[in-house]
């Protein structure tokens, strides 16, 4: 099994960090310690964007799929206890900034799901939060060398969140879209049942609203 540092593409890599000052200049709302002592206290830094283009992520995310051999419509739960995740179901009742992963290592991590949602919908939000921790990690890590830091993204987004923060959820997205729902099978299918987007979402095992704005980003609907 392949860990998520192999993850990050060539392409990626060139991008210089972004700069410490960055989460310094905005403690992140979500930016918290934890420990009674100063030993113990761990810094906990929202993801930091990688800023490769919609097409580098999205081909990544299919080739990382191809080297684990991920089909679409596999377990995910299984996948991500593979990787050295844990997935866990909590309550997001209220609007508020909670935790949705946390990353402590790129092998020991907690992803959360709310209780009220469809699985065909958690698969999304799985593949999302893995991007988080293929795509941003490795960037908190590396804008933090010599810091012990852990990384932590929220289900909700604070109010008048920061550009940097923005553009992680959208990359994230852009990962799961392409991890889940890889071009060429899903554009087979897609002109196969003729735009059946409930077909196509049952194959894929995404929802239908997931179905079409893929469809939309191949320029096929």
């Amino acid at each position: 099994m392949h860990m998520p540092g192999a993850f990050y593409p060539r392409a990626m890599q060139t991008v210089a960090a972004p700069s410490p000052a960055i989460v310094a200049a905005r403690p992140g709302r979500y930016l918290v310690s934890r420990g009674s002592d100063r030993e113990a206290q761990m810094t906990v830094v929202p993801p930091m964007p990688c800023r490769a283009s919609k097409a580098v992520i999205q081909e990544a995310a299919e080739k990382y799929a191809g080297k684990i051999n991920f089909l679409p419509g596999d377990d995910l739960f299984d996948l991500v206890h593979r990787m050295g995740g844990r997935i866990r179901f909590r309550e997001f009742a209220t609007p508020q900034p909670r935790e949705s992963i946390h990353v402590r290592a790129p092998d020991d991590f907690d992803l959360y799901l709310p209780f009220e949602t469809t699985p065909a919908r958690d698969r999304f939000t799985i593949g999302h939060e893995l991007g988080h921790l293929l795509l941003h990690y490795p960037v908190v890590k590396k804008a933090h060398q010599g810091a012990t830091v852990e990384m932590a993204a929220t289900r909700y987004l604070p109010d008048n969140p920061s550009p940097d923060v923005e553009r992680c959820e959208w990359e994230a997205n852009w990962f799961a879209a392409a991890f889940l729902m890889p071009s060429g099978p899903f554009a087979d299918l897609w002109r196969e049942t003729h735009g059946d987007r409930g077909a196509v979402a049952q194959r894929f095992f995404v929802s239908r609203q997931a179905a079409e704005n893929r469809a939309r980003s191949l320029g096929l609907a």
